[in-house]
């Protein structure tokens, strides 16, 4: 199944990706449950989804925080009922542009690994910067774990948890889940960083108890704030040759809150929210 969570305050990242799922038309579509903290989001989540089959789930979100959706994450087989054969994580602020972007993650998954991205790519501009994901990540993990798991995980590649599928009965589940738990006290020693406690605790799992994973493109969780796409012929594309279309935009980051400048390969330049449906406005140069 698919499952993402209400977008406060209003749902619209959440609207912009059920969209998404609804124009993919396919019948195979998985169900899709929503998590929301209360009958008043489930009731918007209706609305939201049309005639999109949805099932808004509620489960104690935290207040505020970048993702008040974040603690829930590793307990998704229990709150789902009993962890059904594969569960694709769906973050809000994702939407989904290739059909085939689902299928692939689902059959990658069907031997017991976890799918997903990592935030590498060449066109990434943060990857030639002096404050490199790398650098952040590891500043987070000597934060919450302490200096060993800082340094055993030092350029070790993490995977983004914002898009991913894992089967409901994988031991990455019950490791994620006790590495967070042993540290949840320490959430507030994060302080101003991308990452999240169940981000630092999902990948030092997979570390440490070598748990199985397929890395996939980074086009299937596009970080928009790590570097725009490219508009071309009504896709967001690579900004970079073979300009391959992107399979899933993350609207990460200050992505998510304004709209941005994106070009096309003729270098007209637009702006756009980057949300399903993606438009473009064009922007006359100075």
């Amino acid at each position: 199944m698919i499952v993402t969570a209400w977008s406060p305050p209003d749902g619209t990242l959440l609207a912009s990706l059920l969209g998404s799922l609804a124009a993919l038309g396919d019948r195979d579509l998985p169900p899709v449950h929503v998590l929301v903290p209360g009958p008043q989001e489930a009731a918007a989540v209706r609305a939201l989804a049309g005639r999109l089959p949805v099932t808004p789930l509620e489960a104690p979100f935290a207040d505020g925080g970048m993702a008040p959706h974040d603690a829930l994450l590793p307990a998704l087989p229990q709150l789902l009922g009993g962890g059904p054969a594969l569960v694709t994580w769906l973050s809000p602020a994702v939407w989904v542009q290739d059909r085939q972007a689902l299928p692939v993650m689902r059959e990658a998954a069907a031997g017991g690994a976890i799918v997903g991205a990592y935030p590498i790519d060449r066109c990434y501009r943060a990857l030639t910067s002096d404050n490199s994901p790398w650098h952040v990540h590891r500043n987070a993990v000597a934060r919450v774990f302490g200096a060993e798991a800082a340094s055993t995980s030092w350029m070790r590649p993490a995977i983004d948890i914002g898009v991913f599928t894992l089967a409901g009965d994988a031991p990455h589940w019950a490791a994620w889940q006790a590495m967070r738990e042993a540290v949840a006290d320490r959430q507030d020693a994060l302080g101003d960083t991308p990452h999240t406690l169940s981000s630092l605790a999902l990948n030092l799992a997979i570390l440490r108890g070598r748990l199985p994973v397929v890395p996939l493109p980074a086009r299937w969780n596009w970080l928009c704030h790590l570097e725009r796409p490219m508009w071309e012929h009504g896709l967001a594309v690579e900004p970079q040759p073979p300009y391959d279309p992107i399979a899933i935009l993350h609207l990460s980051g200050h992505s998510a809150r304004r709209a941005m400048g994106v070009y096309d390969r003729a270098g007209g330049r637009f702006r756009s929210t980057l949300r399903f449906p993606l438009t473009v406005e064009p922007v006359d140069r100075p």
